[in-house]
């Protein structure tokens, strides 16, 4: 983050200031894996938590993650549904 065009100190508005701020991610473990009592013991909003408090520090304008999980046993159908979904994210 640059002085000036990210960001400007003291905070006020600069570039990226109202911007979308979407993350879009995959996991090779399960939805489950990414709870509390999963695999991962943290839940992906605990994962990315650091990215968040990042947007909301630029003034970015935050929205739900998208997270395609399993991925390392996905199907071809699951594919093309999580491609549907992110096609949708940018229109």
């Amino acid at each position: 983050m640059t002085n000036g065009w990210a960001y400007k100190f003291p905070h006020t508005k600069a570039t990226l200031w109202g911007k979308t701020f979407r993350i879009v991610t995959s996991t090779g473990g399960t939805q489950t894996s990414y709870s509390g009592e999963g695999l991962m013991g943290k839940t992906i909003d605990e994962t990315i938590a650091h990215m968040m408090m990042s947007g909301d520090y630029l003034g970015m304008d935050w929205r739900e993650p998208l997270v395609i999980h399993n991925t390392w046993k996905i199907t071809d159908e699951e594919l093309d549904r999580a491609s549907e979904q992110y096609k949708r994210l940018l229109e």
